[in-house]
């Protein structure tokens, strides 16, 4: 049912036409398109693909802690959960993330803000934003814009 639902609603929300609640057998992800929102188990994926990326080098330093702990108060994420997400985030099974532009687009947002604090990428970090890309279903190229070297090129 949802996914006939969901094949009806994106030509309308691509036209920006449709607010129509989905109907109430929808999956969680369907109803974040059709509200624009992020919900609950988009935001557990949003925090569990950050946490991935920052725990990914086998380090967490203060800045990249502060980056999850206001990640994690902006989700409403409880903290109990907040450590279960970065505890699965370390497992090698492959990243879920949701298929709706607003959990993309929080996605990369959040995935900005913390790799704007970095220096410099390792070669560790640098797979682990690529899978992410792969998995948003985004060219390695478009990784550009995360790059350290590629935001001082282009600071004004």
């Amino acid at each position: 049912m949802g996914a006939v639902w969901g094949r009806r609603l994106a030509p309308r929300l691509a036209r920006g036409a449709s607010r129509e609640a989905p109907p109430p057998g929808a999956p969680a992800t369907l109803r974040a398109a059709a509200g624009g929102a992020v919900v609950s188990p988009g935001t557990e994926r949003v925090y569990r693909a950050v946490a991935r990326f920052v725990h990914c080098d086998g380090r967490l330093d203060r800045q990249e802690r502060a980056s999850l702990d206001a990640l994690r108060a902006e989700l409403q994420i409880d903290p109990d959960t907040a450590l279960r997400l970065e505890f699965e985030s370390r497992g090698d099974g492959r990243l879920q993330i949701g298929d709706t532009p607003a959990e993309h687009g929080l996605l990369l947002e959040r995935l900005s803000e913390v790799a704007a604090r970095k220096v410099r990428f390792s070669p560790r970090e640098q797979r682990c934003l690529e899978g992410i890309f792969a998995t948003l279903g985004m060219p390695a190229a478009s990784l550009g814009f995360l790059t350290p070297e590629r935001r001082a090129s282009t600071a004004v």
